[in-house]
């Protein structure tokens, strides 16, 4: 499918020196595509979709081009990536985290887990 969004929508949610976030866009299309099958699409709709979309890209551009932040209390100052925190995957910045907040399917909170695995007993009479 087509890309749902352009450049100019990602910019809008994200400061970025990233200059053409096309392939970024172009990623979070093909990984919904991938996750969401077409009744999960139909169950979220072409809006929200958008939006998904949108704010997985930006995700993918700030794992790329991550923005800097400084704190500076008194003589002691530290540096960090703004927005980031101790997630894993979609959870480690906040436009991953806005990405799965808005699919109601659970879909993309469940990507990259382990599967559990199941051990069934057969009780043979020999």
């Amino acid at each position: 499918m087509a890309n749902r969004v352009n450049h100019a929508d990602v910019a809008e949610i994200i400061e970025t020196s990233v200059t053409d976030t096309t392939p970024f866009i172009t990623a979070a299309n093909r990984l919904l595509e991938i996750a969401l099958d077409s009744a999960d699409q139909a169950i979220l709709g072409d809006n929200l979709l958008e939006e998904i979309e949108k704010f997985l890209a930006a995700h993918l551009v700030a794992l790329r081009d991550p923005v800097e932040g400084r704190a500076k209390v008194g003589a002691s100052e530290a540096q960090f990536m703004l927005g980031a925190n101790t997630g894993e995957g979609l959870r480690l910045t906040p436009y991953g985290q806005t990405a799965c907040a808005l699919d109601v399917t659970g879909k993309l909170s469940s990507l990259g887990k382990k599967q559990g695995m199941s051990i069934k007993a057969i009780d043979l009479e020999l």
